[in-house]
């Protein structure tokens, strides 16, 4: 959410990963990216 506009901030993933351990779940989202997409303005903001 964004704290000035209160706006949802919409994300996306390439996985999400639920871990469960006992009684305690978890979840993780990772992107994967090429390395030569890094050098893109707009994902360095």
């Amino acid at each position: 959410m964004d704290n000035a506009t209160q706006t949802p901030i919409v994300r996306t993933t390439d996985f999400f990963v639920t871990v469960r351990r006992d009684k305690e779940v978890k979840y993780i989202a990772r992107t994967v990216k090429r390395s030569e997409e890094f050098e893109q303005k707009c994902l360095i903001e």
